[in-house]
């Protein structure tokens, strides 16, 4: 009978078995992985004590703990997408002021500008508009064009410096802009400026 061979195929099974090749990601394995420590550092909070003696010995665990948080999220993120992406991130994480988050209100609307590299021309800083939400990822540089014409689900290094940052606790500038102004003071940070003469 053709019914039992297609019931008996081993490859049909083996296919069941396997987990959809999306899953697999390193995007969606860094978010997975981000995700769970920060449901594992809440758990951790909910369950402290909060006596005075042990205030001193907290801040003593709390402060290698974090070290050991620190160290294992690159870790992770160095196998994820290699040395030298997650060092351009770190880069970007370590310049004061490079990453501004921007909040519109009151429709919460938000976008991150990423102060790119100083060009070679002419010496001048580009902010770069990036989005950042778990149903998309997006940056306006170039590297980031030219990586998602293969995947979607790509990161650049601004991307990734955006993803890394709440865990690393890296600082960020927050903006808060009426609605009506939002569009208009994106556009005049990412377009390019006339020089005047």
């Amino acid at each position: 009978n053709g019914g039992e061979s297609n019931n008996m195929n081993p490859d049909h099974s083996i296919e069941q078995l396997r987990p959809p090749s999306s899953s697999l990601h390193p995007l969606l394995l860094l978010d997975e992985f981000l995700q769970s420590l920060e449901t594992e550092n809440e758990s951790k909070e909910n369950s402290d004590e909060t006596s005075e003696t042990r205030v001193d010995a907290d801040k003593k665990n709390k402060a290698t703990a974090l070290e050991k948080q620190r160290d294992y999220i690159l870790r992770v993120a160095d196998f994820l997408y290699g040395g030298s992406m997650l060092e351009a991130a770190l880069a970007v994480l370590e310049t004061d002021g490079a990453i501004r988050k921007v909040t519109s209100h009151p429709s919460q609307r938000g976008a991150f500008l990423v102060r790119g590299a100083a060009s070679r021309q002419n010496h001048a800083c580009t902010d770069y508009f990036c989005l950042v939400s778990k149903a998309i990822q997006y940056c306006s540089c170039r590297s980031y064009f030219e990586r998602a014409k293969n995947d979607p689900k790509c990161l650049c290094k601004h991307l990734l410096a955006i993803k890394l940052m709440p865990s690393l606790e890296c600082p960020c500038r927050n903006e808060t802009i009426p609605d009506a102004e939002f569009s208009g003071y994106l556009l005049r940070r990412l377009l390019p400026r006339e020089s005047g003469g």
